[in-house]
């Protein structure tokens, strides 16, 4: 009989499981439901928490825990980016407040910070002693010798069955081109999308709005006074 069929996502999700289960069990005393892991590309950290986002055959509610990919990478910053998210999670369970919330999202309340330190990871404004502990841009550093620190090295040392083979790189999308359009000669040129407070010029034989461009120079110009830009 033939050998069944490897499930790579499944393994790698178990492990991740595992992960939850081992600080569950060290720093939260197994009092955390299980959470939907989720895995992309996050603009400005490395992981996320969202209460109450997926449900099974409309009864059972599961909150949802984001990761960046690039953290497989690095089992201390994967185990301490998903420690803090299980704060997260055990704050919204204690006080029904996330910092996700519509009215202050991004902000670390003080009911938070506490929590964190509880675990053994230390918030900080500026990712080290003597930082801010709560407000908006709250990062952490590891206690030394704290619970957090002790749990990790308690992780068996092959706990992820699958490991990247070559480095994590997220793949960047080509800038959006549009095409602009004088108005008076109706000149067409296709570049990058613009900002809204910058206006491109024509300087076609039309002359609509033309300023002269140095000699020798080539490609856009940037006019500082009005902020404007010009084709060459």
């Amino acid at each position: 009989m033939a050998k069944p069929a490897i499930k790579p996502t499944a393994e790698q999700l178990e492990c991740f499981y595992l992960l939850f289960d081992h600080f569950n069990q060290h720093l939260f005393e197994n009092r955390l439901p299980y959470p939907y892991f989720q895995f992309q590309n996050l603009s400005r950290c490395d992981g996320a928490f969202k209460p109450k986002v997926w449900i099974r055959h409309q009864e059972e509610e599961a909150h949802l825990i984001l990761l960046s990919p690039k953290l497989i990478q690095s089992s201390d910053e994967l185990c301490e980016t998903l420690t803090r998210m299980m704060v997260h999670l055990e704050y919204y369970l204690e006080s029904g407040e996330s910092n996700q919330s519509s009215r202050r999202s991004g902000y670390y309340s003080q009911g938070w910070a506490e929590r964190m330190k509880r675990v053994g990871l230390m918030p900080s404004s500026t990712g080290q002693p003597g930082g801010l502990e709560h407000g908006y841009g709250i990062k952490h550093y590891v206690e030394e010798g704290g619970r957090f620190e002790q749990a990790y090295q308690e992780l068996p040392s092959d706990i992820f069955v699958w490991q990247m083979k070559y480095p994590y790189a997220p793949t960047k999308k080509p800038p959006e081109k549009v095409t602009y359009q004088c108005p008076q000669c109706e000149l067409e040129l296709k570049l990058v999308k613009l900002p809204p407070a910058i206006t491109p010029l024509c300087n076609g034989e039309c002359g609509y709005n033309k300023i002269e461009v140095p000699e020798g120079e080539s490609g856009i110009v940037f006019i500082e006074k009005p902020q404007q830009l010009i084709f060459k």
